[in-house]
């Protein structure tokens, strides 16, 4: 299974893995991600958009992906 250590693309700001035998490739968003974006970005930009609560770490009650929103929105990095 793939993990942030190992998949972590900092240039493109992404994380990635990609299953070459089973022709499957994921893409995601790490809190640091967020956290970083939220960083060069929310300046310019009117917020945030989420696409799935329920992928976070404890579902709808969230976890570290909606805690690194928090932190963006409530910073005053906006």
């Amino acid at each position: 299974m793939p993990d942030e250590a190992t998949t972590q693309d900092a240039a493109a700001g992404a994380s990635s893995w990609a299953d070459v035998k089973n022709r499957m490739f994921w893409t995601w968003t790490s809190p640091k991600d967020i956290e970083q974006s939220c960083a060069d970005h929310m300046k310019d930009v009117g917020g945030v958009m989420v696409w799935s609560i329920n992928q976070d770490v404890y579902g709808a009650s969230g976890g570290p992906h909606m805690e690194a929103i928090a932190g963006c929105l409530g910073s005053g990095a906006a």
